[in-house]
């Protein structure tokens, strides 16, 4: 049924589309690990024309709802582990690395970009993270210190997980959030 979405470039069904895709993804991977390859095969190839569309460059003209739709889909496809996907955010996020304010790599696209990264980190190569830690200690934008933080624990790695868990409960992260918090509800 889903793949009568394909052709679909409306943000609203596409966001629940992709919702439902990474559900399916998450269950299959869970019930039956040795279909999951086949899974996210099909998932990508459901998602994959509407990505194509809006591309990983914002566009002259385009609405509010396009950039929103191309973070959600690279994103997506990144999670699903869409190779092209995943390299393109690898190369955007070393760019963005020697120009923070390039254009190649905008705030709405950094978190599929973040996310990429952190599927290359392991015990033994945790570049991105460290990097990527660098990054949120040197940053002051709320927004963009929580897609990092959204970012960190997706690695494939258990260790590196429970090191970004860790990092999440410690003052510099869980002190901070909690001071947010208490200013928030004294405005």
């Amino acid at each position: 049924m889903l793949n009568a979405y394909r052709h679909e470039s409306d943000y609203t069904v596409l966001s629940h589309v992709t919702s439902v895709c990474l559900s399916v993804n998450k269950i299959s991977t869970d019930a039956n690990p040795d279909l999951s390859s086949d899974i996210k095969q099909l998932l990508i190839k459901l998602l994959l024309l509407a990505a194509k569309r809006v591309g990983w460059d914002p566009k002259d003209g385009e609405s509010h709802l396009d950039v929103m739709l191309r973070s959600l889909l690279l994103i997506a496809l990144v999670k699903l582990g869409h190779d092209e996907t995943i390299k393109e955010g690898i190369r955007r996020f070393h760019i963005f690395l020697e120009d923070r304010k390039t254009p190649l790599l905008p705030p709405d696209n950094r978190k599929a970009a973040y996310l990429a990264v952190m599927r290359t980190v392991s015990t033994s190569n945790r570049t991105g993270y460290d990097v990527l830690l660098k990054i949120y200690k040197e940053t002051s934008e709320a927004q963009e210190k929580s897609r990092i933080l959204g970012s960190l624990s997706s690695c494939p790695d258990k260790d590196i997980v429970v090191q970004a868990l860790n990092l999440m409960l410690t003052d510099e992260v869980y002190g901070i959030k909690m001071h947010f918090m208490f200013l928030v509800v004294l405005a």
